[in-house]
């Protein structure tokens, strides 16, 4: 231990300073040891302030350095590099200042511009590739697995229902009751989630909706018969006007193509295997309206392809099963406001629209003109005579006239479709000549039209 008086070493056994003879007797030590501790811990709480200021100093510092490189970053992407810089300033010169008629290539190696270190996949290479970027997560996040979720929801529902119906808890009025009750409840909660920002889930939620509600419509009708075909062919016309009401109000096309879908299976599985060709010709005159409607607001080719093959397939199938001479008036009226509604579709944007793109589905144009005439040359023929067909061909010729006339004084920009209307219009002209003249007249006919 040191001595009080002149801080001399000494040790225990001794009872006086070797020094300055300072007596050091054991209680005398206890004191001095105890005034050795109380020094040492404000020795000790001195070093700990010390320590917590050089942490505090510490913690400033890679603040500012964490500043300072995120300024560097944002002032990355706006300052050009070395060789950037190089090549911009030789461009500016005029060509008699420039002193180095040597051209510049580009500098090899790092810019002094990019401060940001060398990835570890840049430096070592990438070990594991990245299968998923953020567009493919988010994509797979909201799309899909949304779906597999919502269908996994009503398979999960469908299960338990079908063992409460095997069971016979609750009857056929009961369950039609429930699925339209589950359909609605679909649609109000997908409507609740879309404002609440949850766009994609809502959407989803009114697309099942309305799925749900063709499914009610025909289980009512074909599977439990509690409502007969003038009730449920209305309430299916209702379920397709409101999926195309929602697709143009939140512009999504895919719930039109779903409501189109059902619309034109309605009169498959409604169907008793009777003919009754006004009811099912207005009904799908009233499905064509409605996809004439979309198509004056967007430029959806795949629904207009769809109602397109849909509305010609049907007629097919009747005309085959049902078809007959005595029906041959409003035959030839439906067929013909069928080809009217698809010669309109794919220029009906243009009317309303300036735009000067190529129409969205265009083919249709040809293939509906090919159909319709076609049908009509066969049963106008056969009804009447060959003559009565140049009835048609100038009225289809007189229609794509006017239509290119209109959509001339509409959109003088949309050149593309008004040729393409008038082509068609020459074209049925032409093909008037063969049906109403014979001989050397087909040739001066087709001279003075070429």
């Amino acid at each position: 231990m040191l001595c009080p008086g002149c801080q001399a070493q000494s040790t225990l056994l001794q009872d006086h300073c070797s020094q300055c003879g300072l007596d050091l007797s054991p209680f005398h030590r206890l004191i001095h040891l105890r005034n050795d501790v109380v020094g040492a811990g404000s020795e000790v709480e001195s070093l700990a302030r010390r320590i917590k200021t050089i942490q505090d100093s510490l913690q400033w510092i890679q603040g500012h350095l964490v500043t300072g490189l995120l300024k560097s970053r944002e002032q990355q992407a706006h300052t050009p590099t070395l060789e950037q810089h190089i090549l911009s300033t030789r461009q500016s010169e005029p060509a008699q200042e420039r002193k180095d008629p040597l051209p510049v290539s580009p500098v090899s190696g790092p810019s002094f511009s990019r401060l940001k270190p060398p990835r570890f996949a840049e430096r070592f290479g990438n070990p594991v590739p990245e299968l998923f970027d953020s567009s493919t997560e988010l994509r797979l996040g909201q799309k899909w697995l949304l779906i597999v979720g919502i269908a996994v929801m009503v398979l999960g529902v469908g299960y338990f229902l079908k063992y409460a119906f095997d069971q016979n808890w609750i009857g056929p009025a009961g369950r039609v009751a429930l699925a339209y009750a589950g359909g609605t409840a679909c649609l109000v909660l997908g409507e609740m989630f879309r404002r609440k920002g949850l766009t994609i889930f809502g959407l989803y939620l009114c697309g099942g909706g309305v799925a749900v509600l063709y499914f009610s419509g025909y289980a009512s009708f074909q599977i439990y018969h509690l409502i007969g075909q003038p009730f449920a062919f209305p309430l299916m016309v209702a379920v397709t006007a409101l999926a195309g009401y929602l697709s143009l109000v939140h512009d999504v096309k895919w719930l039109a193509v779903l409501g189109i879908i059902g619309g034109f299976l309605t009169p498959m599985v409604l169907s008793t295997l009777q003919d009754n060709q006004i009811a099912l010709m207005s009904y799908m005159t009233i499905l064509n309206g409605g996809i004439v409607a979309i198509a004056f607001h967007k430029r959806w080719g795949l629904l207009n392809s769809l109602g397109f093959a849909a509305t010609w397939l049907l007629f097919f199938a009747w005309h085959v099963r049902h078809y007959a001479p005595e029906k041959f008036l409003p035959t030839l009226t439906f067929l013909n406001v069928f080809f009217v509604v698809y010669a309109l579709v794919p220029f009906a944007y243009y009317f309303v629209r300036s735009d000067s793109g190529s129409p969205a589905g265009y083919v249709i144009t040809g293939v509906n003109a090919a159909i319709a005439f076609g049908l009509s040359f066969a049963i106008v023929r056969e009804f009447a005579s060959l003559r009565s067909v140049s009835f048609v061909s100038i009225g289809y010729a007189v229609l794509y006239f006017c239509l290119a006339l209109q959509l001339r004084k509409r959109n003088p920009h949309a050149k593309q479709p008004f040729v393409l209307l008038v082509a068609m219009g020459t074209l049925f002209l032409v093909v008037t000549v063969p049906v109403l003249f014979s001989g050397h007249w087909i040739t001066v006919f087709w001279t003075i039209q070429g």
